[in-house]
Protein backbone atom coordinates (compact mmCIF):
# COMPACT_ATOMS: atom_id res chain seq x y z
CA UNK A 1 0.00 0.00 0.00
CA UNK A 2 1.07 3.56 -0.65
CA UNK A 3 0.35 6.68 0.30
CA UNK A 4 1.21 9.88 -2.17
CA UNK A 5 1.29 13.20 -1.72
CA UNK A 6 0.63 15.96 -5.00
CA UNK A 7 1.74 19.12 -4.35
CA UNK A 8 -0.67 22.12 -6.16
CA UNK A 9 0.63 25.25 -7.39
CA UNK A 10 -2.14 27.49 -8.30
CA UNK A 11 -0.93 31.43 -8.67
CA UNK A 12 0.53 32.44 -5.26
CA UNK A 13 -1.37 28.85 -3.48
CA UNK A 14 0.42 26.18 -2.58
CA UNK A 15 -1.39 23.24 -0.84
CA UNK A 16 -1.15 19.30 -1.01
CA UNK A 17 -3.85 16.64 -1.63
CA UNK A 18 -2.73 13.09 -0.43
CA UNK A 19 -4.36 9.89 -1.50
CA UNK A 20 -3.41 5.88 -1.66
CA UNK A 21 -3.40 2.90 -3.71
CA UNK A 22 -4.07 -0.18 -1.77
CA UNK A 23 -2.19 -2.41 -4.89
CA UNK A 24 0.96 -0.95 -5.17
CA UNK A 25 4.38 -0.06 -3.47
CA UNK A 26 6.72 2.29 -3.12
CA UNK A 27 8.67 -0.24 -5.46
CA UNK A 28 6.18 -0.32 -7.63
CA UNK A 29 6.49 2.86 -8.30
CA UNK A 30 9.84 3.38 -8.98
CA UNK A 31 9.76 0.69 -11.09
CA UNK A 32 7.22 2.82 -13.06
CA UNK A 33 4.22 0.03 -12.47
CA UNK A 34 2.59 3.23 -11.11
CA UNK A 35 3.29 6.50 -12.86
CA UNK A 36 2.93 10.18 -11.90
CA UNK A 37 0.65 10.50 -14.76
CA UNK A 38 -1.34 7.58 -13.93
CA UNK A 39 -2.24 9.15 -10.26
CA UNK A 40 -3.11 12.61 -11.52
CA UNK A 41 -4.93 11.26 -14.19
CA UNK A 42 -6.78 9.16 -12.01
CA UNK A 43 -6.74 11.70 -8.69
CA UNK A 44 -8.40 14.20 -10.89
CA UNK A 45 -10.40 12.29 -13.34
CA UNK A 46 -8.46 14.13 -16.36
CA UNK A 47 -6.50 12.54 -18.74
CA UNK A 48 -2.85 14.04 -18.76
CA UNK A 49 -0.57 13.22 -21.43
CA UNK A 50 3.39 14.87 -22.84
CA UNK A 51 1.28 18.00 -24.10
CA UNK A 52 0.10 19.11 -19.99
CA UNK A 53 3.42 18.71 -19.13
CA UNK A 54 4.87 22.13 -18.35
CA UNK A 55 7.85 23.03 -20.64
CA UNK A 56 11.59 21.89 -19.58
CA UNK A 57 9.90 19.80 -16.71
CA UNK A 58 9.72 15.92 -16.48
CA UNK A 59 6.90 15.91 -13.57
CA UNK A 60 4.86 19.21 -13.19
CA UNK A 61 1.37 18.83 -15.39
CA UNK A 62 -0.91 21.90 -16.20
CA UNK A 63 -4.04 21.06 -14.99
CA UNK A 64 -6.12 24.72 -15.78
CA UNK A 65 -4.43 27.51 -14.16
CA UNK A 66 -2.36 24.89 -11.80
CA UNK A 67 0.82 23.18 -11.96
CA UNK A 68 0.45 19.82 -10.14
CA UNK A 69 3.30 16.87 -9.12
CA UNK A 70 3.53 14.14 -7.33
CA UNK A 71 5.72 15.38 -4.63
CA UNK A 72 6.41 12.05 -3.02
CA UNK A 73 5.00 8.06 -2.55
CA UNK A 74 5.59 6.34 0.49
CA UNK A 75 4.79 2.71 1.73
CA UNK A 76 1.96 2.71 4.38
CA UNK A 77 0.11 0.29 6.27
CA UNK A 78 -3.18 -0.23 6.64
CA UNK A 79 -2.72 0.89 10.54
CA UNK A 80 -1.31 4.02 9.65
CA UNK A 81 -4.15 4.64 6.99
CA UNK A 82 -6.87 4.04 9.33
CA UNK A 83 -5.30 6.92 11.85
CA UNK A 84 -4.78 9.26 9.07
CA UNK A 85 -9.15 8.34 7.94
CA UNK A 86 -10.06 8.76 11.49
CA UNK A 87 -8.67 12.30 11.33
CA UNK A 88 -10.01 13.34 8.18
CA UNK A 89 -7.00 13.43 6.35
CA UNK A 90 -7.54 10.74 3.81
CA UNK A 91 -10.87 8.59 2.63
CA UNK A 92 -10.21 4.81 3.53
CA UNK A 93 -12.52 2.33 1.93
CA UNK A 94 -10.97 -1.11 2.44
CA UNK A 95 -9.25 -2.65 -0.48
CA UNK A 96 -9.74 0.30 -2.12
CA UNK A 97 -8.23 3.45 -3.59
CA UNK A 98 -8.24 6.74 -3.01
Amino acid sequence: MILYKVLVRDGESQYEELGYYSNFSAKDYDNGKITDQKILSELYDEQFTEKDLEPETTDNYWYGNKILSVASVRDILENEILVLHKFGIVYYTQGGQQ
